[in-house]
């Protein structure tokens, strides 16, 4: 096996292929932003978009964590429980967000999609980046990235075949997000931002085997921190990575090798310094080590992921072979964080799920090599005999065979891109907000931001979200004992207990204020106006908010 030269081909010009590169990543990002500006059009006086298109679960922590630092905290208290417990150096990627939105003067929304689209563009550039230090060629690098911008699976056809699978699941590229560029791109600003930063990191340490001394350790050093800080859950997946392919470098690269150990060494100073914290918090704070015992994450079975990356799934298998039997060291480096991600997929931990964040990038660079390689010179010579090859020259047939390819890997993307625009035209319950219920929220931020409401699930996940204030439930993973409380609630609002238990059971939940909107009127029969401990101090569009009285 060897080593080849990183440099780019000298024929091609590194100017167009900047431009190219830029080009490709603005209309990506730009596409994200459109069913967020079919919704804000879409809004009407009494009904307010979300801003959020999916899982509003998440992204309403993310909104949440941001109003904390808005508020001036550089720490995160979590927002939905009513448990007693010190700040915490969590979500700080958000924290720091919503500091700026207050130096700013901007609102957590506008900076939360900024953000997205900013990190979306750095993600880009960091992955081509990534593929240009692994692949020599630029023909195939530039096929690897339109594979990587836009790829996704064959939930498309799932959805017609066999919409949930047997076991209940359905096709990865309709949910689980941190697996594509895409999706990530169009949801979620901290992924962007975390999957830039692994590929740096990892791309320092193979560009550290051709450049002696440690200029690249800083670099390595920054990304390793900000990943952990951003996503910490996804930093085992790195480091391991880069712990195989620091010893693959040194071993190919003898010459490189102190070189590559000391990026490597920087690196895992810098991810190791926010995880040691967590280690540390796990062993001394109860409600952290509470809420890590909820967050589970588990994989899919391993068949899901191959029909969720769809036909990039059986290219990259076509140049993952085409790569071994070349032995092209740094091309072999793609197969390592591959392999790696495979294995830590199913290993012993309760988030598997997450160490499939940044899999796409290798995968979609080998798909490349076994498209271009293998998949389009053998279309060319079964064309060849055939009617095929007098209506089109092998440049042109190369190039249709190239651009079928591409566009069949991006059905999937498509299709979400279109429903998520749809939801928006049609101006669905999930991603719109009652004018009532947004400005019940805005009345809790200036009247009691720092006392519990007590509110449905969806509503309490909400509410801090848009106001800052906290509620007693209102995310599975950061409300302590989250089934227990939600079984709690609906007992509240059922015919099942009288007054006397329904006033001991508010009194568990410690909560100063009743949040009563359109979601809570639907848990069950219970008036909060019959009850003598409940005085109203709100009610404005269909939504009453009365404060406990015990």
């Amino acid at each position: 096996m060897r080593i080849g030269s990183i440099k780019s081909n000298p024929q091609s010009s590194a100017r167009s292929e900047i431009i190219w590169v830029l080009g490709v990543s603005a209309i990506v990002v730009a596409a994200t932003f459109v069913p967020y500006v079919v919704g804000w059009l879409r809004q009407t006086p009494e009904l307010f978009f979300s801003g959020i298109l999916f899982n509003s679960i998440d992204a309403n922590v993310y909104l949440a964590v941001m109003q904390q630092g808005r508020h001036g905290s550089w720490l995160m208290s979590l927002p939905f429980t009513a448990e007693a417990h010190p700040p915490m150096f969590l979500y700080e990627f958000y924290i720091l967000l919503g500091n700026i939105c207050r130096w700013l003067g901007v609102t957590p929304l506008i900076a939360y999609h900024a953000v997205r689209g900013l990190g979306g563009l750095g993600l880009l550039l960091a992955a081509y980046d990534y593929i240009r230090v692994h692949i020599a060629s630029v023909a195939i690098r530039k096929v690897a990235f339109l594979l990587l911008c836009m790829g996704s699976g064959f939930g498309w056809l799932m959805q017609v075949i066999r919409p949930v699978g047997p076991d209940g699941i359905s096709s990865i590229d309709f949910w689980l997000m941190d697996a594509y560029v895409f999706f990530s791109i169009l949801l979620v600003p901290h992924f962007s931002v975390a999957w830039a930063l692994a590929l740096t990191l990892l791309a320092s340490m193979t560009r550290a085997a051709f450049m002696p001394g440690w200029k690249l350790g800083p670099f390595a050093f920054v990304s390793g921190l900000g990943l952990s800080i951003a996503h910490p859950k996804i930093a085992p997946v790195i480091i391991m990575t880069a712990i195989l392919s620091a010893i693959t470098l040194s071993w190919l690269h003898r010459s490189g090798a102190s070189s590559v150990l000391g990026v490597f060494a920087a690196a895992m100073m810098g991810a190791g310094l926010p995880l040691l914290y967590y280690f540390y918090l796990a062993l001394t704070n109860p409600v952290f080590e509470a809420l890590a015992r909820q967050d589970i994450t588990m994989s899919p079975p391993f068949g899901y992921y191959v029909t969720g990356f769809g036909a990039v799934s059986i290219l990259g298998a076509i140049g993952g072979l085409r790569v071994y039997k070349r032995r092209v060291g740094r091309e072999a480096l793609m197969l390592v964080w591959l392999f790696t991600a495979m294995i830590m997929l199913y290993a012993p931990l309760q988030f598997q799920r997450r160490f499939i964040m940044g899999a796409q990038t290798p995968l979609s660079a080998l798909a490349a090599i076994g498209l271009v390689t293998v998949v389009l010179p053998w279309i060319r010579r079964l064309s060849a005999a055939s009617p095929v090859a007098r209506w089109y020259s092998p440049r042109r047939l190369r190039m249709l065979s190239l651009n079928l390819v591409i566009a069949f890997c991006t059905l999937s993307n498509l299709l979400l891109l279109g429903a998520y625009s749809m939801n928006a035209w049609l101006r669905s319950p999930a991603i719109f907000i009652p004018r009532g219920v947004a400005m019940a929220a805005d009345w809790l931020r200036q009247a009691a931001a720092s006392d519990l409401t007590l509110a449905a699930y969806p509503t309490g996940n909400y509410i801090p979200a848009r106001s800052g204030a906290r509620t007693c439930i209102g995310h599975w993973n950061l409300t302590l004992d989250f089934y227990q409380k939600q079984d709690t609630i609906d007992r509240i609002f059922s015919r099942e207990i009288d007054d006397t238990e329904r006033e001991r059971l508010l009194q568990t939940l410690k909560c100063r204020f009743l949040f009563y909107g359109p979601a809570e009127q639907q848990l069950g029969p219970f008036d909060p106006d019959s009850a003598h401990y409940f005085r109203r101090r709100y009610s404005a569009h269909g939504v009453v908010i009365y404060e406990f009285i015990p």
